[in-house]
């Protein structure tokens, strides 16, 4: 045998392997045939992206603002989780636990809050027109409503991350940030806000089997760092003061919460139109 014939090779790309996986193509070197947990594991890796660097990664981005972020941001990638990946991943279920009836949506009380307004402003309670008699009909089937909201609701965080980019590259335009870049924060931001929602929301779940009470409480504490949060990460991936850091925290979080609550409550009137 020549040492040709033992030299392993890359069985996409034929490159000579020297480690696990090829140089060339970056294609693992593994023989399913004898290895089918390794096989599972490269399966699960390739669709979600199940190495060392979740869990790493969202520790980080919870209790580390900014951090990745940055890192991410001075090219430092391959140690990083993809953000448009954990974007996408995390909002997926983030909106199976909104839509799952496990929590009080806060949707649902913007809902009633919207169609208790439209039936004041129209008289509804004294049918007084068509019209008004067909919007009544509708507000009495609420979960048809619902199901349209939760249906377009999804669209408006998807729309929140180039707003937020916007926002971010308005307030921080003396610096060199590519709108690239500032979608990348956008989206860090936004990941950060679903997962420490349903970190809170299972910390106050298993808590509310010690006392209710306790457990509400628990979830208000937590939510105060959703507001602390910008205020750290701005700073870092920005390079800012202290100062600079609260007041466009204190710019920045209203004017995003406005905007994103008129996007709600535009999905909540063509949810009531459309249903």
């Amino acid at each position: 045998m020549t040492l040709e014939d033992s030299t392993r090779h890359c069985k996409n790309c034929g490159a000579p392997l020297d480690a696990e996986f090829c140089s060339r193509c970056g294609q693992r070197d593994l023989d399913f045939r004898r290895d089918w947990r390794g096989l599972t594991s490269e399966f699960f890796s390739s669709m979600f992206n199940l190495d060392g660097r979740v869990p790493r990664g969202i520790f980080e981005l919870l209790f580390r603002p900014g951090y990745n972020a940055k890192l991410f941001l001075e090219g430092k990638r391959v140690s990083q989780i993809p953000p448009l990946r954990l974007f996408l991943f995390s909002s997926l279920i983030y909106f199976i636990w909104l839509t799952s009836g496990a929590s009080i949506s806060i949707a649902e009380g913007i809902a009633e809050g919207i169609a208790d307004e439209m039936i004041e402003e129209s008289g509804l309670e004294n049918d007084e027109s068509t019209s008004d008699r067909g919007l009544a009909e509708k507000l009495e089937n609420p979960d048809a409503i619902m199901a349209e909201f939760n249906n377009w609701l999804p669209r408006v965080f998807l729309l929140s991350v180039p707003a937020l980019a916007l926002v971010t590259r308005f307030l921080f335009r003396k610096q060199e940030f590519a709108l690239l870049e500032h979608l990348i924060v956008a989206m860090q931001l936004l990941t950060f806000v679903m997962l420490w929602r349903l970190l809170s929301s299972a910390i106050a779940w298993l808590s509310s089997f010690v006392s209710q009470p306790i457990s509400d409480h628990i979830e208000d504490v937590l939510a105060i760092w959703i507001l602390l949060y910008p205020i750290f990460a701005l700073r870092r991936i920005f390079a800012l003061s202290w100062p600079k850091s609260i007041v466009a925290t204190l710019f920045l979080v209203p004017l995003f919460v406005t905007l994103f609550g008129i996007g709600v409550a535009a999905v909540m009137v063509l949810a009531i139109w459309i249903s």
